[in-house]
């Protein structure tokens, strides 16, 4: 499950809630403004090495391409490398930010479509 830091995302259930523009699902958590979307790349500044999906406060914005947050900093709550399929992994290894002291963290975690 999550870190301690992030224990309030432990027992989320996401349901698909769209497509952003290059096709991806992105899922939202029932009852939290919580979100699961796959990111060609997270900061927009082209330096990323590779596509993830990511877990996220911010819902994705569904007309861009990369950055999907907006926000010009690759800044969540967890991600994970994206394999290419157009679902993201159920149960398997994230990366957490789990708060300064600790920073980023992995964690297993089992996501609920």
């Amino acid at each position: 499950g999550a870190c301690a830091y992030k224990r309030a995302m432990n027992g989320l259930t996401y349901d698909l809630a769209g497509t952003t523009a290059d096709g991806w699902p992105f899922y939202k958590a029932k009852g939290v403004d919580e979100y699961i979307y796959h990111d060609e790349d997270c900061d927009g500044a082209g330096t990323i090495t590779g596509a993830m999906w990511v877990l996220d406060s911010s819902k994705p914005n569904t007309t861009a391409l990369y950055d999907l947050d907006g926000d010009g900093r690759c800044t969540y709550h967890a991600r994970i490398e994206s394999t290419g399929r157009k679902m993201f992994p159920t149960s398997t290894t994230w990366r957490m930010y789990c708060g300064e002291a600790a920073g980023w963290v992995s964690v297993d975690l089992t996501l609920k479509q």
